[in-house]
């Protein structure tokens, strides 16, 4: 319950505090603080905004890039068929997000470990769950024969294969002495 004062100053003190709030939120309002209020929330909307697209959209399954959508494809014709094949899918990739930063890196990794890829040129993220890779593929050069082995080799002595089944047709041979070789060199 109100109290009232006997002059009726009352109602002048509260005239007075009232049209002190509004001038005060007038000049609020004229000043640089709404506009850096306004800045800030649109900011903390866009970053909320920005985080739930990130998980809901680049997260789901339509933005899944699954070995299977790694392409590599145009293999020269001396590459044998299971090489091309086993090229097409990447070694060692598990299925993750067109949007996991480690992506790219981990595609040229595994397609660099394969002894006939001597370097990725260039890997694509085909939006929305697709990869494109370019690679530059060994040649093969000569047919090492050393006692029981039979290795196919490129320029730079890079062992392509280990069964000579394998190796492209009019390879020169190259033959070794069966006690130098001392154990089959790995493949890569």
């Amino acid at each position: 319950m109100a109290t009232r004062t006997v002059d009726g100053r009352d109602d002048e003190l509260r005239r007075t505090l009232l049209f002190g709030l509004a001038d005060l939120w007038d000049a609020l309002l004229r000043g640089p603080a709404p506009k850096v209020g306004i800045f800030v929330a649109v900011v903390a909307l866009e970053l909320v905004l920005a985080s739930t697209l990130k998980t809901r959209v680049l997260g789901s399954r339509r933005c899944r890039v699954e070995p299977a959508a790694v392409a590599a494809e145009g293999f020269p014709p001396y590459v044998p068929r299971d090489v091309c094949e086993a090229l097409r899918r990447p070694p060692g990739i598990a299925a993750r997000s067109i949007a996991d930063p480690a992506l790219e890196s981990d595609v040229r990794r595994a397609y660099e470990s394969h002894p006939w890829v001597r370097r990725v040129t260039r890997v694509r993220r085909l939006y929305p769950s697709r990869v494109g890779v370019d690679m530059e593929l060994r040649r093969p050069f000569a047919l090492v024969e050393a006692a029981a082995w039979r290795l196919v080799v490129d320029a730079e002595g890079v062992v392509l294969e280990d069964r000579s089944s394998r190796a492209p047709e009019g390879l020169p041979v190259v033959r070794a002495d069966a006690r130098t070789a001392p154990r089959i060199p790995h493949l890569g």
